[in-house]
């Protein structure tokens, strides 16, 4: 609860404040911070080197750091937290940096999980993406992907099975639709398993490095469910359903149910950051 005279905004810039002063310090290039601040299984990604442990960016670093570079420049836009569980934020921001033997700075998408221990803040997980890189790639798929079977654009599929709908499960897959675009906005929307019983309208489905989730609808709820969401390492209580299999897990919404948006955009960004993960 916050205190007395704090609004909860107030609250949640403080934190924000609290995580990007300690992603500063991580900025700096220095050995000791990383080690009081990551956790000792945490994974890393980075533009050209890919999936790496704690371990092996420490020694990255003490080269760096031997052979006299440093970080000449560095500035941050875009900062978001967004809470994911209980202790457990997801920071993202674009950072623009520049190393004292490089001329021109660099764009990168970051992602960073937070989770609290006691009175400490730890990394789980960080993941830089060139801002270029990612422009690229999801214009390339967009194009690719402009026209479906028979001409129509997975977009407008998508469009179609809402308004086909007409009732509440058409209002719900929309918000959902809408949720999904604003945690990410490079998504790209895709459309499966077109046939008579779903009039040629097909799944929607919604792709980031791989399937991030797809919305079915039937007669008393829509259905979004997770591929590989058994495999997310961030708890959530959003799954409903589907929690016996290996693999997949699901939310189902019923008529009349509040969706938690908050909770949602967050589960579909760890979901993002996690695919992209494996694919490095």
């Amino acid at each position: 609860m916050a205190a007395l005279g704090e609004t909860m905004d107030e609250k949640c810039m403080d934190k924000e404040e609290e995580l990007m002063r300690i992603e500063r310090s991580l900025w700096t290039n220095n050995a000791a911070i990383y080690e009081a601040t990551y956790s000792r299984d945490a994974i890393l990604i980075f533009p050209e080197v890919g999936r790496i442990g704690l371990e092996q960016a420490l020694e990255a670093i003490r080269a760096e750091n031997a052979a006299g570079r440093h970080r000449a420049e560095v500035a941050f836009v875009g900062v978001g937290v967004t809470r994911i569980a209980s202790d457990v934020e997801l920071l993202t921001y674009e950072a623009t940096a520049r190393w004292n033997d490089e001329k021109n700075p660099a764009r990168t998408l970051c992602a960073t999980l937070y989770a609290r221990r006691g009175d400490i803040w730890r990394v789980l997980l960080h993941q830089q993406i060139p801002a270029s890189e990612r422009e690229a790639a999801t214009m390339d798929k967009r194009k690719s992907g402009a026209k479906g079977i028979g001409g129509d654009s997975p977009s407008s599929l998508i469009d179609a099975r809402i308004k086909e709908l007409k009732d509440w499960r058409g209002e719900t897959l929309a918000r959902i639709r809408s949720l999904i675009r604003e945690a990410d906005p490079d998504i790209v929307e895709e459309v499966k398993w077109r046939k008579p019983s779903n009039a040629m309208l097909g799944v929607p489905v919604w792709e980031h490095d791989g399937i991030i989730c797809t919305g079915e609808s039937y007669k008393k709820a829509v259905k979004l469910t997770f591929a590989n969401g058994a495999a997310r390492k961030v708890p959530t209580n959003l799954f409903n359903s589907s929690l016996e299999g290996n693999e997949r897990r699901a939310i189902d919404i019923h008529e009349g149910d509040k969706i938690d948006e908050k909770a949602l955009k967050a589960l579909i960004r760890t979901a993002v950051a996690l695919n992209t993960s494996v694919r490095r």
